[in-house]
């Protein structure tokens, strides 16, 4: 029960003013053209390149193109890749797509490729200075970083590389990743790159924010200790997605919080996810490929986490806030649900599950200016007993919104 409690999701985010869709869910889009775990995404002029990969043995060479708007493949305009490679690091770099180290049946590769959208070609470039599998890239103060990973030996990397694009070559830079480690979930915004987790021997739980004046800093720990998993940047809040645990492949989703610099529970994959990658388009999070519980359970589902404009960390002014309280929290029986609004208006009062199914309504109508309070007894509109768990109560006037935990028990 504890376990299945910490991963559902919290609609509310305590006293920062941000709050999480009800309606939420990851759906189903077109699957990939094969099955895939190890491929690397980059979103580039408006459609999704899957580059590389492998399934089971068998690494692939091929650039698989997604148009997330027609939700459809597009799988032979784009050149293949000169070495088939998994694990790749990959980012988009003066208006290319680069692809960095990663593995193939030989070993851990330090070869790196580079497409131009105008030739369609992969041009290899100076490779990095040693092999490198599970590193991430990422395009800090207009200079290209490869972070991270594995070598052939099985030695984890703390020197971290960085492109210099007029010489074309790599050059070692002062800095260090400290503990090193392979296969995090990395995310990056402006000037600040986070890496949660991956694996040093063992999966990790700790994290890592670099900056400009601080260099590497601790930050807060994961739930559960994972590596292979997928972080994106949605607003103000990085999700943290599946991933490979001590035990196996997770459906964990977790969510850190920016501003606050805390992780909170978010809406689980439907099932065990990881070695998947990653991409935002246009306000939707897109997850492809990967393994399931098994390594040999290789996926070709591709996900899709869409947001509607109440979303992740929009904040709430103020001067529209409905004050909205429950009394006893947690509760057995029955909770007085107290709030109070401001003018006469049309309100909804709702009660969802974790997984933002409906369980009941408590008020729809029009009411006066004032406080107001309600009971629930724990029933559901049919009247019949919920089981114990968290709910969340949805309290909606116009286009604003109010939520509360409530902690059930029986």
């Amino acid at each position: 029960m504890q376990k299945n409690l910490l991963v559902l999701v919290q609609l509310y985010l305590w006293g920062i003013g941000y709050f999480f869709p009800v309606n939420a869910q990851w759906e189903e889009k077109s699957p990939m053209p094969v099955p895939l775990t190890g491929v690397s995404a980059v979103n580039f002029d408006d459609k999704i390149y899957l580059i590389g990969g492998k399934n089971l043995n068998v690494y692939h060479d091929r650039v698989h193109i997604y148009d997330p708007r027609t939700d459809s493949w597009d799988t032979s305009s784009t050149a293949r890749l000169g070495n088939a490679r998994s694990n790749a690091a990959c980012t988009v770099y003066d208006d290319r797509i680069y692809v960095i180290g990663g593995r193939d049946n030989k070993g851990a590769l330090k070869t790196v490729e580079v497409f131009d959208p105008d030739s369609n070609v992969w041009k290899k470039v100076d490779d990095i200075k040693g092999p490198r599998d599970g590193a991430t890239a990422n395009v800090f103060n207009d200079s290209l970083l490869v972070i991270g990973g594995v070598d052939n030996e099985g030695a984890y990397i703390e020197k971290i590389e960085y492109y210099d694009l007029s010489r074309d070559t790599w050059v070692n830079s002062g800095s260090k990743l400290s503990p090193s480690r392979a296969g995090g979930l990395s995310a990056m915004r402006e000037d600040t790159i986070w890496i949660f987790g991956g694996f040093y021997f063992s999966p990790l739980s700790s994290s890592l924010k670099f900056t400009p004046s601080k260099l590497w800093s601790a930050g807060p720990e994961l739930t559960v200790a994972r590596g292979e998993g997928a972080a994106v940047i949605l607003g103000d809040s990085i999700l943290l997605i599946g991933g490979e645990s001590a035990t196996g492949a997770v459906p964990l989703v977790e969510l850190y919080n920016i501003k606050s610099g805390v992780i909170e529970p978010g809406f689980d994959l439907p099932g065990s996810r990881a070695g998947h990658a990653a991409v935002v388009s246009d306000g939707k999070a897109f997850i492809f490929g990967g393994h399931g519980e098994s390594t040999n359970n290789i996926l070709r589902s591709v996900l899709c986490f869409e947001f509607t404009p109440t979303s992740i960390n929009q904040e709430v002014r103020p001067e529209i806030y409905l004050p909205l309280d429950a009394y006893p929290n947690p509760f057995n029986g029955e909770t007085r649900i107290r709030f109070t609004i401001k003018e006469s208006t049309r309100i909804n009062l709702t009660i969802y599950d974790g997984r933002g199914k409906k369980v009941r309504t408590m008020f729809d109508g029009q009411l006066n200016q004032g406080m107001h309070q309600i009971y629930w007894n724990g029933s559901s509109d049919g009247q019949s007993p919920v089981a114990s768990g968290i709910y969340f109560l949805c309290l909606r006037t116009g286009d604003h919104l109010s939520t509360r935990k409530l902690v059930y028990i029986r």
